[in-house]
Order: structure tokens, then C-alpha cells, then sequence
């Protein structure tokens, strides 16, 4: 068999049809799909918690089992790359349509890009903005405009049935904060 050289250019071309005749399909992000989980919004930080949207992500769905996140899950890696440096991020949620990953925090510069790879094949990659900073808070609706997904100190969820009270203290997510201090490693719960 003959070797040929493929143009960088058109890899990802050669992979799709490669995979198109095995009945395969290399993942495919939507346009613009690395998003924000709090808001769905563009504006991502270092650290930030991302979703990325398209099809054929993973073969399977899967939901990280331990408190580090693996930069593996299931059959699905997210490489992140800036300029001639690569690094996966962490991942703790995969399925067919959905990734949800965390940013590595040691990001610099206007943007990033990001790939997903899977066992068959990897995706085109989507140039996502960088801001040093885009808090967001999570919110009950998951759209980052609803009301704040806030928490009892025994981890039960405030409600109109379980109502936060004078001077009690609650806690709530509030992600794309950028590098923080002390640094903490994505992915991993910081030190008490």
C-alpha cells in the first residue's frame, strides 16, 4: 500500500471520510458550541466551567465518579491548545450531544482552541474567546438569569418548602472567577 501525505489543512476532511466508509463518525462540535455552563454565554475564563455542544461527542454518557476529574472519560478526551502548548481538561460529564469540562486555569491571551477526541476521530477545533475573568453564578434554571442555586450548610437545597432563614449560612456556586489564590489545580477540590 502506498503512504500519501495529507495536508494539515485537509485531516479533518480525511478523517471524516475515512470514518464515513467504517460507519463511523468523528465527533463534530456546533458552531460556536463551547459555552459557559452557567449562562450559555461565550465569555469564558481560566478555571471556567465549559459545555460543549454537538454530535457524536461520546460513545456513551458518562458522569465523573470521583471528587479529582479525570481528563479521560469514557472514550473522550478535550485538548485544549494555545499556541504550540496542549493540555486535556478536566471532564465530568460526557454523552453523545454534551460535554461538560473545566478550563485549566494556566490559560494566558485572547482565546484557546479546543478539539474533542474520541475513538473515532477528533473534531474540528473551535476557537473559544478567553476573559481574565466572567463570574457566574449557578443558577435553579440553568440559564445564569434565574434565581441562585442556593444550599443550607447540611447540602439541602433552599426552597419555598425549605426556606433560608435570618443570619443562616448558605452556600452557592459561583464559577469563571479566573486564577485564584492559593492556585488550585482544575479539576481537583482546593486543600481545607
Amino acid at each position: 500500500m502506498r503512504e500519501r501525505f495529507i495536508a494539515p489543512a485537509a485531516l479533518a476532511c480525511a478523517l471524516l471520510i475515512t470514518h464515513a466508509a467504517t460507519g463511523r463518525t468523528a465527533p463534530v462540535h456546533n458552531d460556536q458550541g463551547v459555552v459557559e455552563l452557567a449562562s450559555f454565554s461565550r465569555e469564558l475564563s481560566p478555571g471556567s466551567l465549559a459545555s460543549v455542544f454537538g454530535t457524536s461527542l461520546s460513545s456513551a454518557s458518562a458522569l465523573a465518579q470521583t471528587p479529582t476529574l479525570p481528563t479521560k472519560l469514557a472514550d473522550v478526551q478535550v485538548k485544549i491548545r494555545q499556541g504550540d502548548q496542549s493540555q486535556y481538561a478536566p471532564i465530568f460529564y460526557v454523552s453523545a450531544n454534551q460535554i461538560d469540562s473545566q478550563l485549566p486555569y494556566r490559560l494566558t491571551g485572547p482565546s484557546v482552541s479546543m478539539l474533542i477526541h474520541n475513538d473515532n476521530g477528533v473534531s474540528n477545533p473551535d476557537v473559544v474567546p478567553l476573559q481574565r475573568g466572567a463570574p457566574r453564578i449557578l443558577t435553579s434554571d440553568g440559564t445564569g438569569t434565574g434565581n441562585a442555586l442556593l444550599f443550607h450548610s447540611d447540602g439541602s437545597a433552599v426552597s419555598t418548602d425549605a426556606p433560608a432563614i435570618p443570619n443562616e449560612p448558605l452556600a452557592l456556586y459561583l464559577i469563571g472567577l479566573g486564577e485564584v489564590t492559593p492556585a488550585v489545580a482544575a479539576g481537583t477540590l482546593p486543600e481545607d
